[in-house]
C-alpha cells in the first residue's frame, strides 16, 4: 500500500519494516504521517502474516526530530491526534492494542515526539552516532507524554534532566545505553542488519505466546502489583487452549523445531 510520509514493507519472513520517510524535514511527524502510521498499526494488528515490526528513519542524520514545527506553526494544531475515544495517540501501537513485538532502530537524532517511538517499542537499539533530546520547553511547549513514558524505562532524574534541558543538551548513544534507554549500540552501517537479526530471532518464537507476554507486561504498568499478577495469570490461563501451548513442550521432547500456529 502506498504512503506519502512513510515506507511500509511487509516481507515474506513475517517482518514488517516501517520507515519514517521525511528526511528533508528531519523525519518529523506531520498530520499525514500521524494518520498513515495509525493506519499501519491497524494493518499490523489485522495481518496474521506480520509477526514483528522494525521501525527506523530514512537517511543517516535523523530518526525523528519530533512534531513538524512548520506545520504546527501554520495550523496551530498539534499534528499528533488523539484516538477517537480520546485516550492515547493514533501514532502509537500501544494505543491500538498492538501486542506484536516492535524493534526500534534509532539511526540518528531522536527528539521530542520521536521519543514516542522509543517508548512504544519493546527492543530499542541505536547507531553509535545517534543522539537523544527533548526540545519542548525550548520552543515554549509542555513536555509530558514522552517523559512520563520514559520514567517507565529509565531513571527518574535522567528523564527529568532530558526534559528540562531542552535543546541545550543531547544524550549520546553510549549514555543512552548506560541508563537503559537503548539496549544496544552498533556502528551505523550495522544498525539495520542487527535490527533485522533481532527481528528474525523473534519470529522463531510463538507469536501467540509473545503477544500474551507483552500484553501482561504492558497492562501491569497501570495496575497495583497484586492486580497485575492476577491479570498476568488470567492471560496464562487464556493461552492454555492455544495449540502452541502443547506444541512447544512436544517439540522440545521430540528434539525438533516447533511448528507454531
Amino acid at each position: 500500500m502506498p504512503f506519502e510520509t512513510v515506507l511500509y514493507d511487509k516481507r515474506d519472513d513475517g517482518i514488517a519494516l516501517l520507515t519514517l520517510n521525511r528526511p528533508e524535514a528531519g523525519n518529523s511527524i506531520n498530520a499525514a504521517m500521524d494518520r498513515e502510521i495509525g493506519d499501519i498499526w491497524e494493518d499490523v494488528k489485522a495481518d496474521d502474516g506480520v509477526k514483528v515490526v522494525v521501525i527506523s528513519g530514512a537517511g543517516d542524520r535523523f530518526f525523528c526530530s519530533g512534531a513538524d514545527m512548520k506545520e504546527w506553526a501554520a495550523t496551530r494544531v498539534l499534528p499528533m491526534a488523539r484516538m477517537p475515544d480520546g485516550r492515547g495517540f493514533r501514532l502509537l501501537a500501544r494505543d491500538h492494542k498492538v501486542y506484536k513485538p516492535i524493534v526500534c532502530a534509532v539511526n540518528g537524532i531522536c527528539g521530542g515526539g520521536g521519543l514516542h517511538f522509543v517508548n512504544d517499542s519493546d527492543i530499542v537499539i541505536c547507531a553509535d552516532t545517534a543522539t537523544f533530546m527533548d526540545p519542548h520547553v525550548s520552543v515554549g511547549q509542555v513536555s509530558s507524554e514522552e517523559p512520563i513514558g520514559l520514567t517507565r524505562r529509565v531513571p527518574f532524574e535522567f528523564a527529568m534532566r532530558l526534559t528540562l534541558m531542552g535543546v541545550h543538551e543531547r544524550v549520546n548513544a553510549q549514555r543512552a545505553m548506560q541508563v537503559g534507554l537503548v539496549s544496544e549500540t552498533v556502528p551505523f552501517e550495522v544498525l539495520m542488519p542487527r535490527a533485522l537479526e533481532i527481528a528474525q530471532t523473534l519470529t522463531r518464537n510463538s507469536l501467540a505466546a509473545m503477544m500474551k507476554s507483552k500484553q501482561a507486561i504492558v497492562e501491569s504498568l497501570e495496575l497495583p502489583l497484586s492486580q497485575a499478577l492476577d491479570r498476568g495469570f488470567e492471560l496464562i490461563k487464556s493461552h492454555w487452549q492455544h495449540s502452541d501451548y502443547i506444541e512447544g513442550p512436544r517439540a522440545f521432547a521430540e528434539k525438533r523445531k516447533p511448528e507454531w500456529q
